[in-house]
């Protein structure tokens, strides 16, 4: 199960309210200030919010944030599944660089197979 189970019908929803918050002053604040309204505004369900300490950090042109997620697949690392870590490694540089100049790929259906670790909803890295 994800860590952040947000319905995947509100991505469209969340990335409007993201890329308004790259450009938006106004929004950026907002959405720094105070994550749960920002978000709740933007369409996420405020249930799937609680119990989360939500927090916001910037990326600059020169500085990236990466985020250690809260557990993966243990049998999956051990292995060395080169198709498991490759999406570790996609996902905490999908939120840092992606995004930035190209299409952003997908991301795998919830509960497809491999896919045991949180699923990478900007939350994870």
């Amino acid at each position: 199960m994800p860590r952040f189970p947000i319905d995947e019908t509100a991505f469209p929803k969340l990335g409007k309210a993201l890329a308004r918050a790259v450009y938006e002053d106004a929004a950026r604040e907002a959405f720094v200030k105070d994550p749960r309204s920002y978000l709740t505004a933007a369409g996420v369900e405020p249930k799937v919010l609680d119990g989360y300490d939500l927090s916001v950090v910037e990326d600059k042109v020169d500085k990236l944030h990466f985020v250690i997620p809260t557990e993966l697949n243990k049998a999956l690392v051990d292995a060395d599944d080169q198709d498991y870590l490759r999406g570790i490694g996609f996902s905490v540089t999908l939120a840092c660089t992606i995004m930035s100049d190209r299409r952003v790929v997908p991301l795998p259906k919830s509960g497809a197979a491999g896919t045991d670790a949180p699923a990478a909803t900007g939350t994870d890295g």
